[in-house]
């Protein structure tokens, strides 16, 4: 496996190559990626030897220059490459890119890191008619991916996010039951750094006396409703009824408030529908994050998570979820039926 061997390249402390880094665990990434930067932080120099390119405000040139500058009073010089926009920058800059791929120097890092939500088949892909036709975008990740040492960092789940939360449980010499392991899970999410601040939240309420159990972490730790939510958008726009409805009835069951759900829908298709009309205009992330009040990289994952919708979909969910609002507002009906109604509505509408 690809992570394997990224371990034993770190161990070995043999950090020179390419690396291509994804997936939407943003914990496990951002650890490895602290790992490697190790081989530049305790040089004479390190400003000189750690370079962060921001595609947005740079090229594939100044690439190239930093690539064959050589390392300075140092073994390694690492060059990071982030906010490659793949779904909108044009093929001619992605094969420029791609020059790079070939020849990277002795004693040089060099490292492509996506977000998560940055690389979906979306993407990848382009839809013409009844067919998939391969976009330069899959071009350029086919031809990173195939030489450079590439990690996709999913999200764990199951036994091996139970095993990693024990971890960290032990290494704070806290004891706590699985039950409580489990709940934790339920109410937090499989984000890992959500996960750990609840994890210092219950460490600090343990005496010793006894292990933590479910109820305590029912009475310390946040429901994290946002992901939930987060969660409940995404298969909206996936048109995905069984998991919108699975985790609807999680949010039901949990008492979540029926207009904070709604209100959440509205703003993320609102946000989806703004994000998209941008695009279509050809204005950069940075001109639609300034126009809509939002952080650049808040609009690449917007604009991952909705490509392929169409502007129709995204305009008549917003409608929608309004109409669902004003009739919470005004009816005596059943907040969550109105809520599930229109979850459906939205669901099925581009079948």
């Amino acid at each position: 496996m690809s992570i394997d061997v990224l371990k034993d390249k770190i161990k070995d402390k043999d950090y020179g190559g390419l690396y291509f880094f994804y997936g939407e665990e943003e914990y496990t990434k951002d650890r490895y990626v602290d790992m490697l930067r190790k081989c530049v932080s305790g040089c004479l120099l390190p400003e000189f030897n750690h370079v962060i390119l921001d595609a947005e405000n740079s090229t594939a040139d100044d690439l190239e220059d930093a690539l064959y500058s050589p390392p300075s009073m140092s073994d390694y010089k690492m060059i990071e490459v982030r906010g490659l926009d793949l779904g909108s920058t044009k093929k001619a800059v992605l094969e420029s890119y791609k020059k790079c791929f070939d020849d990277v120097p002795d004693g040089c890092v060099l490292l492509f890191c996506f977000r998560a939500g940055e690389l979906t088949d979306d993407v990848l892909y382009q839809k013409k008619g009844k067919t998939d036709t391969v976009s330069p975008a899959a071009s350029f990740v086919s031809d990173l991916s195939s030489k450079a040492l590439t990690v996709n960092f999913e999200k764990e789940t199951g036994d091996k996010l139970y095993a990693w939360i024990r971890k960290h449980f032990v290494s704070r010499k806290v004891d706590i039951d699985n039950n409580a392991v489990y709940t934790l899970v339920d109410m937090c999410g499989n984000d890992m750094y959500v996960l750990l601040g609840e994890i210092d939240k219950l460490a600090m309420l343990y005496d010793g006396t006894a292990p933590i159990n479910r109820n305590d972490v029912k009475r310390v730790c946040c429901s994290n409703e946002t992901y939930r939510i987060y969660e409940l958008s995404n298969a909206v726009m996936k048109g995905d009824l069984y998991t919108a409805k699975r985790v609807f009835d999680n949010l039901r069951l949990n008492r979540t408030d029926a207009s904070t759900m709604l209100s959440q829908l509205s703003r993320a298709f609102s946000e989806a529908l703004l994000v998209t009309a941008g695009v279509a205009d050809g204005k950069s992330n940075g001109e639609i994050a300034s126009a809509i009040k939002l952080a650049p990289n808040r609009i690449s994952a917007i604009a991952a998570g909705c490509r392929g919708k169409s502007y129709q979909f995204l305009a008549r969910a917003v409608v929608i979820f309004d109409e669902a609002d004003r009739r919470l507002k005004s009816s005596r009906e059943d907040a969550y039926l109105i809520v599930e109604t229109a979850i459906c509505r939205a669901c099925v509408y581009d079948k």
